[in-house]
C-alpha cells in the first residue's frame, strides 16, 4: 500500500492477523504485501504487541507531560483558599513552592484554579479569579 494515502481505519481482525503473522516469524514486508497494509502499520502493530501485549494501544491513555501538582497539593490549595479567600496567583504559586516544593508559573496556577472550579472543588466565594482573568469582548 502506498504511504501517505488515506484509508479507512483497519479492522481489529486485521490487527490480530498481523500479530499472528508476526508471532509466526514472518517479515514486516511480507505481511504488508500479503494483507495489503503498509509496512509502517505492521511496525506499529509490532510495537503495540511488545509494549501492551495487544495489537491496539489502550484506549484513553494518558497524554502529555505528567502533572506537577499532586492530588494532595490540590487539596492543600482548596484549604489554603478557605483560609485566605482572596490571594493572588503569585501567592498561590508561592504557597505551592513553600509547602509542596512545587515550582509552577502563575499561568499554570490560573489553569489549575479553573480546573478546580470546573470540578466543583472550589466554592463560589473562592472563585474570585474568573473576574480577573476574563477578557472583554
Amino acid at each position: 500500500m502506498p504511504s501517505g494515502g488515506s484509508h479507512p481505519k483497519y479492522d481489529q481482525r486485521i490487527r490480530y492477523l498481523i500479530a499472528l503473522y508476526l508471532e509466526a516469524g514472518f517479515r514486516n514486508t511480507d505481511i504488508a504485501n500479503t494483507l495489503g497494509v503498509s509496512k509502517s502499520f505492521v511496525s506499529t502493530i509490532k510495537s503495540n504487541v511488545s509494549q501492551y501485549n495487544n495489537p491496539s494501544p489502550p484506549i484513553g491513555g494518558i497524554q502529555g507531560a505528567p502533572r506537577k501538582v499532586s492530588a494532595a497539593a490540590e487539596q492543600g490549595i482548596v484549604d489554603f483558599l478557605k483560609e485566605h479567600p482572596s490571594p493572588t496567583r503569585e501567592e498561590v504559586a508561592r504557597f505551592l513552592r513553600d509547602h509542596y516544593d512545587i515550582d509552577i508559573s502563575v499561568t499554570t496556577v490560573g489553569r489549575l484554579l479553573q480546573r478546580l472550579k470546573d470540578t466543583n472543588r472550589l466554592e463560589p466565594e473562592q472563585d474570585r479569579f474568573s473576574a480577573t482573568t476574563a477578557h472583554p469582548r
